[in-house]
């Protein structure tokens, strides 16, 4: 797992509701924060800020060195299992990443009121096809 990655897993964790939203609230462009996420390389600076924001430990956020702070949130595995496989992932941060992938592709600049629409709306979708 790349820092990208780890920072990735940190925020939906944390249930932002997007990585804008967790952009937002930390006072980050959210084209900085996704350039970070995917280039796998985040400033020792940025990463501070990250960590403190996320309650989690640098050394992981950076290197992955320590214990997962995740391990035991709602099953989820200390590796990324895909949506839709298998019980290691709870409905909501399914949802999440749904509405994430939306916002991302379709470019959407969502207000908060909006993004919990969709987060919503995802979850149905989420329910409705799971089984």
């Amino acid at each position: 797992m790349t820092p990208g990655d780890r920072l990735k897993r940190a925020i939906r964790l944390r249930e932002y509701v997007s990585m804008a939203d967790f952009a937002r609230s930390s006072d980050v462009d959210t084209g900085t924060l996704r350039a970070q996420i995917h280039r796998d390389s985040i400033p020792k600076d940025a990463a501070e800020l990250y960590a403190r924001k996320l309650r989690v430990p640098i050394e992981w956020l950076l290197y992955g060195k320590g214990k997962d702070p995740f391990q035991e949130v709602a099953g989820e595995p200390r590796s990324h299992t895909p949506p839709g496989f298998g019980t290691l992932k709870n409905e909501t941060a399914i949802a999440l990443e749904v509405a994430d992938t939306v916002t991302k592709l379709v470019g959407l600049d969502l207000t908060r009121e909006k993004q919990g629409q969709l987060v919503e709306d995802s979850l149905e979708l989420v329910r409705k096809y799971k089984t």
